[in-house]
């Protein structure tokens, strides 16, 4: 016959057994005892006393034990005085190894508090120097990406340019990043804590950047998909509802101020990647969703061909955006330009 008892304890050593320790074979009397006694809901120490002699009668024998909070004991084992000494003396060891780790532990909080008041001391003669507050300091996150001035990353065509953007564009897709309008972890984690004031600093500095553009690889398509693009940028397609592109971002596609951004000089891939993000809601924008209903006009082969057309043609001389009042045809009824960064 098996007996299988689970003493349930907290992560606490017994003491070695003294010689008047309860054979193990009346381990489940012990405890059934002291619970009809009532001892053991208020203490474990007889629940320990009881679970040491089940362990007394296992020492020594190969069981398995499954978990560590679990003592399985087996009738028809080894009396407890063949395995006793043998016992008290592992019990022994273990109680001085927990002695001497706890004194280890006294000892190392003991140094790390030490530490911690010369540290303390130190600041207090010494403070560190403090950060500078410069435009260089504070768009150092930005142009750990997207490049000194923001012309971009060498490294990724899918990190955007920014020099030369319209400032009320930039400022505004930074609030959008920090209200989740516009979805991208890293960017929303940078720009989290910043106040608006410091998210106009920074839209303000790369659109006053000048830099010039780089060549930016483009994948091999065919003909028909060059002359495709080129009809939705150039003109459009009044058959599926989709306006140019030029009649919002402008005649040579560099922007229109204070709030369209340039498509020119942007890569394949990023171009490629931000229609689908419209039409997938990954961005959003104020009112009526302007891009999100072009981009779900579009099939997704229009989405490569314009992609493609846009990434083929070497950018104008002048990139800078044109002013508002180049923009002379009006935008369709159910686009509307968002007023947090032109409001600024």
């Amino acid at each position: 016959m098996v007996v299988v008892v689970v003493v349930v304890a907290k992560e606490r050593l017994m003491s070695p057994a003294g010689n008047g320790a309860r054979p193990a074979e009346t381990g489940a009397k012990c405890v059934r005892a002291g619970v009809e006694s009532g001892n053991m809901r208020s203490t474990l120490e007889g629940r320990l006393r009881c679970g040491q002699q089940i362990h007394l009668q296992l020492f020594g024998w190969r069981v398995r034990i499954v978990k560590l909070r679990q003592v399985v004991a087996i009738g028809h084992l080894p009396p407890v005085d063949a395995v006793r000494p043998a016992y008290n003396s592992r019990m022994i060891r273990l109680d001085s190894l927990r002695q001497r780790l706890r004194r280890h532990v006294l000892r190392v909080a003991l140094v790390l508090f030490a530490f911690g008041a010369c540290g303390a001391a130190a600041a207090q003669t010494g403070a560190a120097p403090a950060v500078p507050d410069t435009m260089q300091q504070r768009v150092a996150a930005c142009t750990s990406c997207h490049g000194v001035h923001g012309e971009g990353s060498p490294d990724s065509v899918a990190i955007p340019r920014l020099a030369g953007k319209p400032a009320g564009y930039l400022v505004q897709q930074l609030e959008y990043f920090q209200t989740g309008q516009r979805r991208h972890a890293p960017m929303e984690y940078v720009v989290r804590q910043l106040s608006p004031a410091y998210l106009r600093d920074i839209a303000d500095y790369f659109a006053q950047q000048d830099v010039s553009y780089r060549k930016l690889p483009v994948p091999a398509v065919s003909a028909e998909t060059l002359r495709r693009g080129e009809q939705l940028v150039m003109r459009g397609d009044s058959t599926r509802g989709v306006p140019s592109c030029v009649s919002c971002h402008g005649g040579k596609l560099t922007g229109v101020e204070p709030m369209m951004p340039g498509l020119m000089g942007l890569s394949y891939d990023y171009l490629n990647t931000q229609l689908v993000s419209w039409r997938t809601r990954q961005r959003a924008a104020e009112g009526p969703y302007c891009m999100g209903v072009v981009a779900n006009r579009m099939r997704e082969s229009d989405i490569a061909a314009v992609s493609a057309w846009l990434a083929s043609h070497e950018p104008p001389a002048d990139m800078r955006p044109e002013p508002a009042s180049a923009q002379t045809e009006p935008l369709p009824g159910w686009c509307v330009m968002g007023k947090s960064g032109a409001a600024q």
